[in-house]
């Protein structure tokens, strides 16, 4: 599993027949064998949530009765903490070359997580004005296959040339990691389509 806020847990309820249930000894470590505890903590109900540092923790609990007999520990579970948002670079300025053909795969904008949970979702949208104001010609698209699954996708890409419409289009980005953690980058670039042919206005 990966978490993108605090950490939370919905422990399953103990019972006790005789004293009754007391307590949860809850206790997190960033080592399978707990050698090394980066949370413990009692807790008196079944749910429980602390703050952690982004990367890959290990977790388990025993119950604690009325009387101060413990359980055994549960299972051990995990679950990988990335609090960070993907990180976009753009390395594209503006494409001021006049266009009438797809010019493939040559834009040039790189993704990468720094958190466990790898890169999700990469996709770019299209208006026809800059900051997403104009008519949305191109709705949020899949720039790779998802889920990525890589902490980095630094391959140029392309966008569906047939349809942009003629003139200035903003090509913006986003990306989002398994985590649910996202960032945007409106306007990354801009390409200009122009399939209309010259006129010749004859004077004589």
């Amino acid at each position: 599993d990966w978490s993108s806020d605090v950490c939370s847990s919905d422990l399953s309820d103990s019972s006790d027949s005789m004293s009754g249930i007391y307590s949860y000894a809850v206790y997190v470590s960033t080592m399978e064998d707990f050698s090394v505890i980066s949370s413990s903590e009692e807790v008196f109900v079944s749910e429980y949530q602390t703050s952690l540092s982004s990367k890959k923790y290990w977790w388990r609990v025993k119950s604690k009765d009325s009387a101060g007999n413990y359980s055994a520990f549960s299972s051990t579970y995990s679950f990988t903490f990335d609090a960070s948002a993907p990180v976009i670079t753009n390395n594209q300025s503006g494409d001021d070359t006049w266009r009438k053909t797809d010019a493939g795969a040559i834009y040039d904008v790189d993704f990468d997580d720094s958190g466990d949970s790898l890169l999700d979702e990469l996709e770019y949208s299209v208006w026809t004005g800059a900051s997403f104001s104009g008519s949305n010609i191109i709705s949020w698209t899949l720039i790779a296959s998802s889920p990525a699954m890589v902490s980095s996708y630094t391959d140029n890409f392309g966008v569906n040339f047939s349809l942009l419409s003629g003139g200035t289009n903003y090509v913006s980005v986003r990306a989002s990691d398994r985590a649910q953690n996202s960032d945007t980058l409106a306007d990354a670039f801009y390409i200009r389509k122009d399939i209309v042919s010259p006129s010749i206005v004859d004077n004589q």
